[in-house]
């Protein structure tokens, strides 16, 4: 029997995810699946699901090399795997490790894409990530570093010079810090952020500051947590 491995994006909410995510979690043997799958996407699911998710950066309740080890079983008894995952998978959605494994197996791989979270958060705050008028360009960085060193892991004076919009991921402990960076390689500290904790979930909820009022209040805020940065914000501000 040929083993196979699908990579789904469960999508960034509820209900969100692909009729062709839902064909490949029907088609598999098992589901290994992420913590920020939706449960409405795992009641769905018929065959044995194996959770595998994280729980933040500093405390795993698993680690890619279980993860891995998993795959190589699975895919080595001939079987299907899904590999569910919130939002889109290619998107911080750490790919390479199960997709070398797949390969060097000689096992065949099919991506499927997911609502990212930056585009779940856009129609939440019903704006697109763009505007002919502010922002020409948008660009996704994360704000975690394994090295935690925030300082080098982007080029901060280009990414304000750019004057695109600005989705940060994975910053819940660091977006002071980011603002901080920004601010000192030329944002205007007015620049309106929108923060969406939870987004997906029952408890999501959203809110609109300055980059201003982060820098003065070190807000706090819970995982998982995306930020939009830039003048699109404040059009959604104008409207309310």
């Amino acid at each position: 029997m040929k083993s196979k491995l699908f990579i789904v994006g469960s999508g960034a909410g509820r209900g969100l995810i692909t009729l062709r995510g839902i064909e490949a979690l029907n088609s598999s043997d098992v589901v290994l699946y992420d913590a920020l799958v939706s449960q409405d996407i795992v009641q769905l699911i018929n065959k044995d699901k194996i959770f595998v998710g994280k729980k933040g950066f500093s405390s795993h309740s698993i680690v890619q090399d279980e993860i891995n080890e998993y795959l190589r079983v699975f895919l080595s008894q001939g079987k299907t795997v899904a590999r569910l995952k919130g939002g889109d998978p290619a998107i911080f959605g750490r790919l390479s490790d199960e997709i070398d494994l797949a390969r060097n197996m000689g096992v065949e791989i099919e991506i499927i894409p997911g609502v990212t979270t930056a585009s779940y958060f856009s129609a939440i705050l019903s704006q697109s990530l763009t505007s002919r008028y502010v922002s020409s360009g948008v660009v996704f960085i994360t704000g975690h570093s394994n090295k935690k060193d925030l300082r080098n892991l982007h080029n901060w004076r280009a990414l304000v010079e750019l004057k695109y919009t600005i989705v940060v991921y994975m910053a819940a402990k660091t977006i002071c810090t980011i603002c901080e960076l920004l601010t000192d390689n030329g944002l205007d500290p007015e620049t309106p952020i929108a923060a969406g904790e939870s987004l997906g979930g029952l408890d999501e909820r959203v809110s609109i500051f300055s980059v201003k009022d982060i820098l003065k209040n070190d807000k706090e805020f819970s995982s998982p947590v995306i930020f939009i940065i830039g003048d699109v914000i404040k059009i959604i501000g104008d409207k309310r």
